[in-house]
Parts: C-alpha cells; structure tokens; sequence
C-alpha cells in the first residue's frame, strides 16, 4: 500500500492536460489516493473529494464526465448526491458505484449507475472498466 500521508484528503484536481475528467467521491483517503494514482497513470485528469457537498461543487466547476461515487457516505447517501450531481451537471454525467454493501446492486439501479463495484475492488478492475466508459484514444 502506498505511502498516504504525503497527500491531505481533501479536494485535488490535476491538470487540464489530460483527455477526460473523473471525479472520485469516497470518505476514505486510502481508497482515493489509490483510485487518484491508478487513473492519473492512465491519463485520465482525477479530483477527488471525502465531502459529499465538497464533491457536488468540485463537480460544479470540473464538469466530470464519470464520477467513482461511494454508496455509504457521511453527511449525505451516494443516492442523494448523485441525484444533485446529476440536477447541476450541463451534461449526462457517468456514475460507478463501489460499496462495501451487499446489496450493491440494487444501490447501483437507484443511482442509475452505469456500473458498480463492490469493496473491497481489484484497482486494475476498476482501471479498465473506466478505460472501457471513457476510452482514451480517438478524443
């Protein structure tokens, strides 16, 4: 596991230089920065964010194309907040699910997610699902 101290927690987004935007929206700093680092070697532009109304105005501003939303948030359920990501947004933004539930599922069609995941996740799973969602070549 990578070294998790050297980057806070809260909201980042890198670099307008990238191909396309993800917005990774879980409470636990860990599974972010691991997220962050996996997509960012992919070349996908990634901000992050532990705060459900953090993320909400980080997605105001970013305009992501696919957003990694956790179900079980604090302060606000995944289901609510991608009901307000989806009010703000000018565009149909993309949601993947990833929960530690067993009913991931079923919290995914609520959402209506494009795809979930359940915790705990092969990162390389993840990576290609978002190659196969927003695929890199030909933008």
């Amino acid at each position: 596991m990578p070294n998790l101290s050297a980057r806070p927690p809260n909201a980042t987004h890198e670099e307008e230089d990238h191909s396309h935007s993800v917005l990774v929206v879980d409470d636990d700093p860990a599974i972010r920065r691991v997220i962050h680092d996996a997509l960012e070697s992919e070349g996908f532009a990634v901000s992050t964010s532990g705060d459900p109304n953090e993320a909400i105005d980080v997605a105001s501003r970013i305009e992501p194309e696919l957003v990694i939303l956790d179900v079980n948030l604090p302060n606000m359920r995944g289901e609510r907040v991608a009901k307000k990501l989806a009010a703000r947004s000018k565009r149909k933004v993309k949601i993947v699910t990833i929960t530690a539930d067993e009913s991931a599922a079923e919290a995914a069609r609520a959402m209506r997610a494009v795809a979930y995941l359940r915790k705990p996740f092969d990162v390389n799973e993840l990576v290609r699902l978002v190659h196969t969602l927003l695929p890199l070549d030909g933008c």
